[in-house]
Order: structure tokens, then sequence, then C-alpha cells
């Protein structure tokens, strides 16, 4: 909806409702002279759609018609867009995600100046622009956790682990474990003195930390927390990797991603907070 990106102090790039819903120009609507219940289901039928607007002769739109249950269009009803029906077209898509959740809907109006000025939905939250933020946040995340690992596991003992991982780990944690060495041994004897943790995937940055207890007294997550917490970060990093694949494929799954998101910041936030106190302490 929005071609241009704005930028946060973070250095995340800005996504919004508008960047990734659909704007008054292009969403698919009826209009009030040819509005109907059975043409309102038409077009949910043909589109796969539960929520159809009604656009006014002034360009506006007022009303609309919904689905009585997501995707069955069969019976469908005219309702009035009221104040809890719609989000400032600037919602940051993380406040999106959690109104959908807290309020239990799927589709919000956007509004603009007192104006409804497009639709969003949670086939929206598909949108490529919501992965760029999921990746955004994912990176940071990475490097964070990088530099964790480097500052409270010796190089060796890494080394060690990678080792140990290669030759008895199960065959996804050998064959990981054997690459990482592989490059890293390989650019060693080219004289490129990279440190083993630039190699790791996220994956091994998580096994660390549990291997090693790290999750306990500096960052203060229980041992099942942690296990967690890893397991669902590395699920939507798996997503975010292959843009094809969809972000939510039915609505149950949006609290999974909301959990996931929520994990992301919370790791980080700690990370941060440690690497801070460190600063403080030279």
């Amino acid at each position: 909806m929005l071609d241009d990106f704005l930028h946060i102090d973070d250095g995340h790039t800005l996504i919004t409702a508008a960047t990734v819903g659909v704007g008054l120009e292009d969403w698919i609507s009826l209009e009030t002279e040819t509005a109907s219940t059975e043409a309102g289901l038409q077009l949910m039928r043909q589109y796969q759609l539960d929520v159809v607007p009604i656009v006014a002769p002034d360009g506006n739109a007022y009303e609309y018609y919904s689905t009585l249950q997501p995707r069955q269009y069969t019976e469908a009803r005219k309702f009035p867009i009221s104040y809890k029906d719609t989000l400032p077209s600037n919602t940051h898509i993380k406040d999106v995600i959690r109104s959908f959740i807290l309020n239990k809907r799927s589709f919000y109006f956007l509004r603009n100046r007192g104006e409804i000025c497009g639709i969003i939905t949670l086939a929206d939250l598909n949108n490529r622009q919501v992965k760029t933020y999921l990746y955004g946040l994912l990176c940071d995340l990475e490097t964070d956790i990088s530099l964790f690992v480097k500052k409270s596991i010796p190089e060796q003992d890494v080394v060690d682990y990678l080792e140990e991982a290669a030759s008895a780990g199960s065959d996804h944690k050998r064959r990981k474990g054997a690459e990482v060495l592989s490059r890293y041994y390989r650019d060693a004897e080219d004289d490129m003195r990279i440190h083993i943790t630039e190699y790791l995937y996220l994956s091994h940055y998580f096994y660390l930390i549990e291997d090693k207890g790290l999750f306990d007294r500096p960052l203060k997550y229980n041992q099942q927390h942690w296990k967690d917490i890893s397991r669902g970060i590395n699920q939507i990093r798996n997503i975010v990797a292959h843009p094809a694949q969809p972000l939510i494929q039915h609505p149950g799954e949006l609290q999974q991603v909301w959990e996931q998101l929520e994990s992301i910041y919370d790791l980080d936030f700690r990370l941060r907070h440690w690497s801070s106190t460190q600063l403080k302490q030279v």
C-alpha cells in the first residue's frame, strides 16, 4: 500500500498497517447502488473474502458485508463501520497483531483523519513486508546472541562442542556441526582468522547457551522456558528464511506467531541489558 518505508531510531524498517494493508483504491468492494447480500456473497466466494466494503457515492465507505463464520460463504450480514472496526493507518504491525489477538478479530478498516482509507486482514500478515520486519528483528537477535556467546564461552570450547556434535549428534546436528567446522578450518588454512561464533547457525547459539547453563544466571530463564523460546524462535526464523512460505495458514496460528514475536523481543532485550552491564563494569 505504501511504497516508501520510513525508518525509526533503532534502525528497523517501520512497517505499519498501511504498509501491509490494501488501500481504498485497490480493495474489492461493492457500490451502494448495486450492493446486496447476494452480490456480497458472490464476491466473497470469488475472492475468498470474509469482508466486502460498501462504497457510497461520495467515495467513502460507511458499511460492509461480513460472513457470519470465517470462510463460510453461505450467509452474510451488512454492518455499519464503527470505531471498534478501525485502526489508525500508521499503527505499527506489532500492535496490529496484538489487536487481532486481544480483540479476536480477523480484519480492521484503516482510518486516517476520520476517513476510511483501507483495510487489513489476517491474510495480509503473509505480505512480504511483514517478513521484512521479522527479518530485521532476527538479524538483531542473531548479532546480539553471537556477541553474548563470544564473550561468555572460550572459542576452543565452542570448537569442542561442534566436534562432539559432528561426531555424536543427531543427523541434522551432526551435519550442521561438520559444515561449520569445515568452513572454519578451511578459512584458518587460508590465514583468515575469523572467530568461530561467526560461522554458527542460530540453533547453535541456543544449544551452546543451554549446554553451558548460561540461560540461567546471566539471562534469568529456567531451562524449560529456554527450550520453549529457542524452539519457537527457530520455527519463525525458518519461515522467514523461506519467503514463499506463509507466516499464517489459519487463524489459530496467530497466537503462536505472537508468542514467538514476544520471545524475540524479550530475549534481545535481555541480551542487550547484559551487554550494557558488561560495558559499565569495564
